[in-house]
């Protein structure tokens, strides 16, 4: 059987294992999550890497039968993968915008400016806007 079908199998009972770890990561679980959460928040780490090794060789796979992956295509994948995961977690945010997707274009002279509802420049918002008041609505 392979990793990725006895992975799938489903079969969630609990065995004992014997673990060597760095003593500071010990204490730093510990800390998280007590003794009582031990083997809890190891399992959960195990699973988090297998899956990840999964994704690795799928991915492999992949890029032996089609193009290797772009990084372009990778950075996408990325942001969309963390922006699901926001989601999920119910964080609306929208992702930061790394320097390379920024452009700069001219500048708008309403950008920054605040306006009402009907679409109106709002008085004062803008040292600039403060030389350039419109006039007040006819009535």
């Amino acid at each position: 059987m392979d990793a990725a079908a006895q992975y799938e199998s489903g079969d969630t009972r609990s065995q004992k294992v014997s673990v060597s770890m760095p003593a500071d990561r010990i204490a730093a679980v510990k800390a998280r999550v007590g003794a009582r959460g031990f083997s809890a928040y190891i399992s959960a780490a195990v699973e988090r890497q297998i899956q990840r090794d999964l994704i690795d060789e799928l991915l492999a796979r992949n890029e032996a039968e089609a193009a290797p992956i772009t990084q372009e295509m990778h950075d996408q994948a990325a942001a969309s993968i963390r922006a699901a995961m926001a989601r999920a977690a119910g964080d609306d945010r929208p992702e930061p915008v790394s320097r390379e997707d920024l452009t700069i274009d001219e500048p708008d002279e309403d950008a920054g400016v605040a306006h009402d509802q009907g679409g109106n420049r709002k008085r004062g918002t803008s040292a600039k806007q403060a030389e350039q008041r419109d006039p007040p609505p006819r009535q």
